[in-house]
């Protein structure tokens, strides 16, 4: 009941913070190209982020291999073209190998990197 509540929580929190910079995909599968990125012009397969602000994010990762599926939580101290480079490498790896990967990422408020990266060791 406790997961299926924080579960309720972090959707609507999602879709809160979706107008502030958050997002994800993933969705790609075994045989598709590798996504490009362009650390120049901050752009992960043509979309353009933001690569001068850091903020504390949120990722939800899925993953989903013979009907297994998991979900892992990250805190990370980044930018948003940062934050989707990094995972949309992840996401194609992971599909290379026949897992299917997606996640979502939202800025949440911490004071600095510290106090982001410390939420990580204080999940329940």
């Amino acid at each position: 009941m406790k997961k299926l509540l924080y579960l309720a929580v972090m959707a609507l929190t999602i879709g809160f913070f979706a107008s502030c910079a958050a997002g994800g995909s993933g969705n790609y599968k075994e045989g598709d190209p590798a996504p490009t990125i362009d650390y120049e012009k901050g752009t992960v397969n043509g979309i353009a982020y933001d690569d001068e602000n850091e903020h504390c994010w949120h990722v939800a990762v899925t993953s989903k291999f013979a009907g297994t599926k998991t979900t892992t939580d990250y805190y990370e101290w980044d930018t948003e073209f940062g934050v989707h480079a990094v995972y949309e490498q992840a996401a194609w790896m992971a599909a290379q190998t026949g897992i299917q990967y997606t996640y979502i990422a939202a800025v949440v408020s911490a004071k600095d990197s510290e106090d982001c990266l410390n939420k990580n060791e204080n999940k329940n």
